[in-house]
């Protein structure tokens, strides 16, 4: 009979849902989540003026309180990601309390998607993902640590780069690609391979199971 924490349910691929606040006095709205997504924002505001790179994530899920959203930043657009429908129930709070954070810390962006990924019958819920603002063109072509990358953010649920790789890609690059001969496995879009390439690999060979990554990794 004491309490140990709030949060809400909503089964997913990592667990049926999340704690989100230990404190039983509060309540998951849209002062709550502007308070988290305000904090995190803070924290990243150094990479809006790093000219080597325009794309990064701005709120990392749980490690910034907020289990089961991501937002990330591709070169002036906003993708909310929700990965379950408990944290899409508050969707409309979400999206209400980032436009606050966005206009208080003076954000420019171009465009804002959301992306559901979570299912009812096992596959990725297919909609169109763009919410309001203009829309990107495709690809955009973004930077990461003067790498170039073509993704497109309104084409099902993945855009095209993971971006909590990106100091794998500029390790590989800058120390052990050089003179290499590269073999990518699981390699989706290539994004290692041009990193590889660009660092001075002999040759790179990406392999992926899925028929569409062959056509992205040429793109790229």
């Amino acid at each position: 009979n004491q309490f140990i924490g709030k949060g809400y349910y909503g089964k997913q691929n990592k667990g049926y849902g999340w704690i989100l606040t230990k404190n039983e006095d509060e309540q998951f709205d849209e002062v709550f989540f502007e308070s988290k997504i305000a904090k995190a924002f803070a924290l990243r505001q150094e990479y809006f003026s790093n000219e080597a790179t325009s794309a990064f994530r701005l709120l990392n899920g749980e490690g910034d309180g907020l289990g089961g959203l991501t937002i990330d930043y591709f070169d002036g657009y906003l993708m909310v990601t929700l990965y379950s429908k408990g944290i899409y129930s508050f969707s409309e709070a979400i999206l209400e309390a980032l436009e606050k954070v966005i206009t208080n810390q003076k954000i420019k962006y171009s465009g804002l998607y959301q992306k559901k990924r979570f299912d009812d019958k096992g596959t990725y819920v297919e909609d169109n993902d763009f919410v309001s603002g203009i829309q990107a063109p495709e690809p955009l072509i973004i930077k990461e640590n003067n790498m170039n990358y073509a993704i497109y953010l309104n084409d099902g649920p993945m855009v095209g780069i993971f971006l909590d790789q990106r100091e794998v890609r500029k390790t590989l690059r800058d120390q052990y690609a050089k003179g290499k001969t590269v073999l990518n496995t699981f390699s989706y879009t290539g994004a290692f391979s041009v990193a590889c390439a660009l660092g001075g690999s002999v040759k790179t060979t990406s392999v992926d199971l899925a028929n569409r990554s062959r056509a992205k990794t040429k793109e790229q």
